[in-house]
This record gives C-alpha cells, structure tokens and sequence, in this order.
C-alpha cells in the first residue's frame, strides 16, 4: 500500500497479461491456467489493490482475442473485470495485422479505417513477400517466430523483419527505445524487440486514450484536438 501510495494519484490504469497461453498459435496453450498467461489473476490483485486508493480511476486490460479457444476464460474475465471485451483490429488503421481485445471501463469510440501501404515500414532496397503486400503479419515477441521468418526480400533473400521496421510497423518508429535502460544496464535489441510484441499499437494506444478523454467528458466530441487522430477527418496520426 505505501508503495502504491507513493506512485500518487491514479486515473487510468492500462496493462495487457501473457497471451502465450490463450493465443490460437499455441495449440497446447491451457487459457487462464497456463503457466504464463495466468499473471492475469496477479494482475487483477493489483488492480483492486489501486483502486482501493484510487475509487474513481479507470483501467483497460488487454490481450489477444481468445474468445474462440478460451470460452470459459473469456467469459470470467468478463465477470472478473466488471466490463464486456472490445476487439480492435490495428490493421484496419495501420500497416500490420494486430487483433486484440481490451477490457474497458469506458466506452471505446468506433476505429474508422483507413488505408496504409505496409511497404511504407520497409528500409530502402527490401521488399515485402507476396503473401504480406497487403499487411504486416502481427509482431511477435522475436524474429524467429512461425510468423516472422520469412516476410521480406532483399537481394534474393528471404528474412525477418530489421527491429527498425518493426518499430515502424508498430506505430514507434521515432521513438528511441534503444536507448531505453533497465536500471544502469541498457536493453538489448532483442528485448526492444520483446518489447514491441508484446505492446499495444501505438495507433490504437492513441484511440484508446481519446476514447478514454471523451467518453469521461475531458474533451468534446466536436473538440479541435480530436482532429490530428487517425481515426478522424484527416486520418493521420501513428501508421
């Protein structure tokens, strides 16, 4: 509690638990009660344990869509959260596939599509597979992945990824996350990388947050600033 009290004032919480044990690619994935994925009930323990301290505060939780596999799972996280999922689907507004559902207590905004070439993430001289010249597979948490191994060309070869490209594709490209520093020791690239698949679009984090602002009356709907998001007239804001 004292260190809770110490991180001051909370008024949205957001955090994502392990998808390893729920997603579709892994076939022998056990739901909630897999040794990963099962961080979930750790999370709503802290959960509850902040809004003891902080009543009014929101919170979003997110993780794959898991709805198909996990039915019993999905509709306790349900019950558990107080709050119905909505899936976001992050390739409807940006390069690459990223399906995902998040448990809000507040009402998230409908995301408008748009159009984005998937090419547009590539450094210059590599080319996109055939099978992804529409979309970006969803970023996985290595290169070495099922998904990730064979998505782009360049002279004659076939490979994964470069971790800028991933960073494009996941709406973080100017962002130095190299730089970043777990204590006095900095991240390797593979832990960006880690990082990143495990991550919420940044197009959608921006969607979420708007959505967050306007349904609790922070901004209007008719507000100026909701003009630069991605999902609005201009359909700009992070690919």
């Amino acid at each position: 509690e004292a260190r809770i009290r110490g991180l001051g004032v909370f008024d949205l919480l957001v955090c994502g638990f392990s998808c390893q044990d729920m997603s579709d690619a892994n076939r022998q994935g056990r739901g909630l009660q897999g040794s990963k994925s099962m961080v979930f009930f750790a999370a709503m323990k802290i959960l509850r344990a902040i809004r003891q301290l902080n009543p009014a505060m929101d919170h979003v939780l997110e993780c794959t869509d898991f709805e198909a596999k996990h039915g019993r799972d999905w509709q306790h996280v349900n019950l558990v959260t107080g709050t119905p999922a909505v899936n976001l689907e992050a390739g409807d507004v940006a390069r690459g596939w990223r399906k995902r559902a998040f448990w809000g207590r507040f009402a998230m905004l409908p995301l408008q599509k748009r159009e984005v070439d998937p090419s547009s993430a590539l450094l210059h001289g590599r080319e996109l597979m055939p099978r992804w010249k529409k979309k970006v597979p969803t970023i996985t948490t290595h290169a070495g992945s099922w998904n990730m191994t064979r998505v782009v060309k360049q002279d004659g070869k076939v490979g994964p990824l470069l971790l800028q490209e991933v960073k494009n594709v996941m709406g973080y490209g100017t962002v130095d996350l190299e730089s970043a520093k777990v204590g006095d020791r900095k991240v390797t690239s593979k832990e960006v990388w880690r990082g990143l698949g495990n991550s919420i679009h940044a197009s959608v984090l921006c969607h979420m947050m708007v959505s967050w602002l306007v349904t609790r009356g922070y901004i209007t709907r008719d507000d100026v600033r909701l003009n630069g998001q991605c999902w609005t007239i201009n359909q700009d804001g992070p690919l």
